[in-house]
């Protein structure tokens, strides 16, 4: 998924994304004019950040909100950076002081349009008070109930202590953890 993300700015009409053995991943984008530019987007880090989700606005609020700047930024389902940004900084007078809108994309999985996402907007604070920077290490996982597929994080000490304070000053409160591609990614 993030991979195929990370390509579908590219605009290749049928990329071609699949495993091949256990640790290597197939990429073919019939067409491409710049092969460096989509490895070095498909390779690049991306940013981890742990944010304070603020209730000062409902999702409904918010998307008035995208709503009325959508165009003006060129911001669609599938957004890149840039258009995020250039959204962002359209909406920021009517936000609160201190807090940002970000988004969660959700995909339906009984949707046939495999490509088609919904957005769920979030206010969240401005500050970023942890970053993947204190992470040891992450790793595949599955939950002992589903066992499902999911992300385990190990922190280091200090990114530990930090996660302590955080869950103490805002016990109860909703925290997004976002990752975010460094070059022209998603949000």
């Amino acid at each position: 998924e993030v991979i195929r993300s990370r390509i579908d700015q590219f605009g290749v009409a049928e990329p071609i994304i699949q495993l091949e053995g256990e640790d290597r991943i197939l990429v073919q984008l019939p067409g491409t004019k710049d092969p460096e530019a989509a490895i070095r987007l498909i390779g690049s880090t991306a940013l981890l950040e742990f944010r304070i989700v603020e209730e000062g606005l409902t999702s409904d609020q918010l998307m008035k909100l995208v709503d009325t700047h959508r165009e003006a930024a060129g911001f669609q389902n599938n957004f890149t950076r840039p258009q995020l940004e250039k959204l962002q900084a359209l909406i920021k007078p009517s936000l609160p002081a201190g807090t940002v809108i970000s988004f969660e994309k959700k995909k339906d999985p009984n949707e046939k349009d495999a490509n088609r996402v919904t957005l769920v907007p979030y206010l969240l604070q401005d500050k970023v008070p942890l970053t993947g920077q204190s992470l040891d290490n992450a790793f595949k996982q599955f939950d002992p109930t589903t066992n499902a597929p999911e992300v385990g994080l190990r922190l280091s000490v200090l990114g530990a202590e930090a996660l302590e304070k955080i869950s103490t000053d805002f016990l109860g409160r909703q925290m997004a953890i976002m990752l975010d591609l460094v070059d022209e990614g998603y949000h």
